[in-house]
C-alpha cells in the first residue's frame, strides 16, 4: 500500500511538471502571436516589437485582424492548456483513488481470510493399537473471539526410519469463541510405529495450533 501511494504521487509530480510546461510553451505562443499581429496592426515588424524566445516557432505571415477578433483568439489560446492540465490532474486523482479502494478491498480479504485460520489450542491427545489399526483422540479448543471454520483433523503416523507409514482424518465442525471439540482418528495397517503428528485444515490452507497438553512446550505448528 506504501508503494502504491508512493507511485500515485510521483504521477502526481510529474502530470503537473508537464502541464505547467505545457501552460508555459503555450503563453510563450500566445504572446508571440499577439505581438504579431499587434505589429500587423500597427505596421511595425515583428522584429522590432518583440524579443522571440529560441523555443518557439512562429508563423510571421500572419493577416491583420480585428481587435475583437485578436482577444477571442488569445482567450481561447490561454484557456486551452488549462482544460489540459484539469483533466491530467482528475485522471490522476482517479487513479490515486482506484489504487486506495483496491487496496482497501486487499487488507479486507486479507483480515478475512486471518479470521478464518483462527489458532487453536490442542489440549490433549492419546492413541491406542488394536492389532495394526492406530486411533488418536484428541481435543482442541478455540481460544479466541472470533468463530472457527469447519475443519479437518489429518493425523500422519511416521515409522522408525522417518518414512510416513499412514494417514488418516477426520472432520471437525466450526467451533464458537471458547467452544471445545474432540476428533478421533483411526489409521488401519500401521505395522512401524515411531511418532504420529496430528495438522489441521480448512479449504483454505493449514490452521495454527498451540500445543496446551499437559508437560508440552507451549509450541505452535
Amino acid at each position: 500500500m506504501v508503494i502504491a501511494t508512493i507511485v500515485s504521487i510521483a504521477i502526481a509530480v510529474i502530470s503537473a511538471v508537464i502541464a505547467w510546461r505545457a501552460i508555459r510553451r503555450e503563453a510563450l505562443r500566445s504572446d508571440a502571436r499577439v505581438a504579431v499581429l499587434a505589429s500587423a496592426i500597427d505596421g511595425v515588424t515583428a522584429s522590432e516589437s518583440f524579443d522571440w524566445p529560441d523555443e518557439v516557432e512562429v508563423d510571421t505571415a500572419v493577416a491583420p485582424i480585428p481587435a475583437p477578433a485578436l482577444f477571442e483568439a488569445t482567450h481561447h489560446t490561454h484557456r486551452r492548456p488549462l482544460l489540459t492540465a484539469g483533466a491530467a490532474l482528475v485522471a490522476v486523482l482517479g487513479v490515486v483513488v482506484m489504487i486506495a479502494m483496491t487496496g482497501n478491498r486487499y487488507d479486507t480479504s486479507t483480515h478475512a481470510q486471518t479470521t478464518s485460520l483462527t489458532p487453536l489450542e490442542l489440549m490433549s491427545m492419546r492413541y491406542a493399537r488394536e492389532g495394526n489399526t492406530l486411533a488418536v483422540t484428541g481435543l482442541v479448543r478455540n481460544q479466541s473471539s472470533a468463530p472457527a471454520s469447519a475443519m479437518t483433523a489429518t493425523v500422519s503416523a511416521f515409522g522408525r526410519d522417518g518414512q510416513v507409514v499412514g494417514t488418516g482424518s477426520s472432520p471437525l465442525s466450526a467451533l464458537a469463541p471458547g467452544d471445545e471439540r474432540v476428533f478421533v482418528v483411526t489409521i488401519p495397517d500401521v505395522n512401524d510405529l515411531a511418532r504420529y503428528r496430528v495438522s489441521f485444515h480448512t479449504s483454505t490452507g493449514v490452521v495454527p495450533h498451540v500445543d496446551r497438553r499437559p508437560g508440552r512446550a507451549s509450541d505452535a505448528s
